[in-house]
C-alpha cells in the first residue's frame, strides 16, 4: 500500500515538475491612461466618421426619393439613425460600403447578350438552328 502511494506522489510530482518547464513567466504592470485612450479615441472616430457617411447617404436626393416611395420621410429616416449605438452604425456603414455601385446595369447587359450569343451558336453548331452565317453545322 505504502509502495502504490509513494509510486503515485513521484509520478505526479514527475509530471507537474515537467509541466513547470512549458509554463511562461507571467508579468504584470501598470497601464497608463495615455497608452489605453487612442484605441478608445480611434473608435470614437471611426464612429464619428461613420455617421457622417450615413448622414451623406441620407442626404442623397435618390435615396430620399426611394424612401419616399416606400413610405418612410427623410427626416424620420435622420432621426432613426441619429438614434442608432455605436455598433449599430459601424454595422449600417460597413453594409453601405459592401453594397454595389448602381453602375452595374451595363454589366448585366453584357453578360446576357453574350450568353444569347454563346447559346445560339451552340445551336448553330449543332444544326439545330441557322442564325449565323459564318457557322457550319456538324456532320450526323
Amino acid at each position: 500500500m505504502f509502495q502504490s502511494v509513494k509510486k503515485f506522489v513521484a509520478i505526479t510530482l514527475i509530471a507537474t515538475t515537467t509541466h513547470l518547464g512549458f509554463v511562461g513567466a507571467v508579468q504584470a504592470a501598470m497601464v497608463e491612461t495615455g497608452a489605453a485612450a487612442p484605441a478608445t479615441a480611434s473608435r470614437q472616430a471611426a464612429v464619428e466618421a461613420a455617421r457622417t457617411r450615413l448622414a451623406t447617404f441620407l442626404e442623397r436626393t435618390d435615396v430620399t426619393e426611394r424612401l419616399g416611395a416606400m413610405g418612410i420621410r427623410a427626416d424620420e429616416a435622420r432621426a432613426r439613425a441619429d438614434a442608432l449605438s455605436d455598433n449599430e452604425v459601424l454595422a449600417a456603414s460597413d453594409r453601405l460600403e459592401q453594397m454595389p455601385a448602381g453602375g452595374d446595369a451595363l454589366g448585366a447587359i453584357i453578360g446576357a447578350a453574350l450568353l444569347v450569343f454563346i447559346v445560339l451558336l451552340i445551336t448553330d453548331i449543332l444544326g439545330l438552328t441557322k442564325v449565323f452565317s459564318f457557322t457550319k453545322p456538324m456532320k450526323r
